[in-house]
């Protein structure tokens, strides 16, 4: 039947909420996170910018000043067992993180891009078998 939704599928979302002033040796820590997922080979991560926000690290609500840390959030979305497997390997790298993990029903996704190696080798330590080094 036409305009039918296709069937979900279940899926794993892990959510990392930090500042975006977070850094990882001299890259930003968000960025060196898609990097690990990717190289993984996690289905998808996603990264966004929060206008406002506050946590645990900073009680301080004063995001409009020009140099005040802002919000990230990284989303990463694959099976339980993928997910699981990340966490595993970055752990110890999320000191002063918000991480969430949830249950999701995918509804749609494009098809898989051709597998391309990682810029830069293997990031957040990790080893190229996905754990740390």
């Amino acid at each position: 039947m036409e305009g039918c939704l296709p069937a979900a599928t279940e899926s794993t979302l892990l959510r990392i909420v930090l500042g975006d002033d977070r850094m990882f040796g001299m890259h930003a820590f968000y960025q060196q996170v898609v990097l690990a997922a990717h190289s993984m080979g996690l289905a998808g991560a996603t990264v966004t910018r929060g206008v406002a926000g506050y946590g645990p690290a900073s009680r301080d609500v004063q995001p409009l000043l020009p140099l005040a840390a802002r919000p990230v959030i990284i989303e990463i979305i694959d099976s339980a067992e993928k997910i699981a497997a990340f966490l595993a390997a970055v752990r110890g790298t999320l000191q002063d993180a918000l991480v969430t993990v949830q249950k999701v029903a995918v509804l749609s996704a494009a098809k898989p891009a051709s597998a391309s190696s990682t810029p830069g080798g293997a990031p957040l330590g990790l080893s190229s078998d996905g754990g740390m080094q």
